[in-house]
C-alpha cells in the first residue's frame, strides 16, 4: 500500500512550524536583552570592584570633611591676617 500525502497536511504542517518557529524568535528577542542587561550589570560591577581595588572611589564624607577642615584653615589664616 502507498502512502497519500494531503496538501492539506502539508500546509498544516507548514503552518506550525512557522508559529512554532515565530514563539522562539520572540523568546530569543526577550533572552537577548536580558544577557545586554546582565551583561551591563556584569560591567557596572566589574568598573565598582576596579574602582575599590584601586582606592580610586571617593569617600564623600572624607572628603566633605577634609572641604570643611580646608576651608576652616582658610578662613583662620584670613582672620589672622
Amino acid at each position: 500500500m502507498s502512502k497519500l500525502i494531503l496538501i492539506s497536511d502539508v500546509i498544516s504542517s507548514r503552518d506550525r512550524k512557522r508559529r512554532e518557529l515565530e514563539r522562539y524568535q520572540e523568546e530569543l528577542v526577550n533572552i537577548q536583552r536580558q544577557i545586554a542587561s546582565l551583561e551591563f550589570d556584569l560591567r557596572l560591577t566589574n568598573t565598582i570592584i576596579s574602582m575599590i581595588e584601586s582606592e580610586t572611589v571617593l569617600d564623600i564624607r572624607e572628603h566633605l570633611l577634609e572641604r570643611k577642615d580646608g576651608s576652616k584653615k582658610t578662613t583662620d589664616q584670613d582672620q589672622e591676617e
